[in-house]
């Protein structure tokens, strides 16, 4: 009999050496399958990611030259500026607040803004179109904020530099 339990442990060795080979190098493939798959994954994220950001640079580019295109329309108009000019010294003036207003109804609809509104040096609205329902207070408190180029307001009405904002 302990001839025969020997002979079973002498056979039992090979055969639980080579399941635990195989088992190793399952494991094993397995472990290097991961990795793989984690660097091809983790690749192909960063690239729909690099794509994505590429892409929002791309629409903010093209917005920010729209909005600058639609500034055109007004930047160095005389006829514009010098109606601006006589609204803010004559805000009574009706025939120039209709002709102000005709230019600004005339923007919002071709350019296809929700609004659009005249703000004085302070950052007051001065005029609006649609019209506000209610007068409304200074838009900015505590004066124009940095964030928006409004901020510099005094300094490029001196310069003779437009400005666009669109708040969101």
């Amino acid at each position: 009999m302990k001839a025969v339990a020997k002979e079973e442990r002498r056979v039992a060795y090979p055969l639980v050496l080579i399941f635990a080979l195989i088992a190793a190098g399952i494991v094993t493939s397995g472990y290097f399958y991961y990795q793989n798959y984690e660097q091809q994954f983790r690749t192909e994220v960063e690239r729909q990611l690099s794509a994505i950001a590429e892409l929002k640079a791309g629409e903010l580019e093209q917005y920010r030259k729209e909005r600058l295109g639609d500034a055109t329309t007004f930047f160095k108009n005389a006829a514009f500026s010098g109606l601006v000019r006589r609204f803010l010294d004559h805000p009574e003036d009706a025939e120039t607040q209709e002709q102000l207003r005709a230019w600004l109804d005339k923007y919002q609809t071709y350019y296809q803004y929700d609004r659009v509104f005249l703000l004085d040096a302070q950052g007051v609205e001065r005029m609006s179109t649609p019209s506000p329902r209610r007068r409304s207070p200074p838009l900015f408190h505590g004066g124009l904020p940095k964030s928006c180029g409004l901020g510099r307001l005094p300094s490029r009405i001196s310069t003779g530099t437009s400005i666009t904002s669109e708040f969101i």
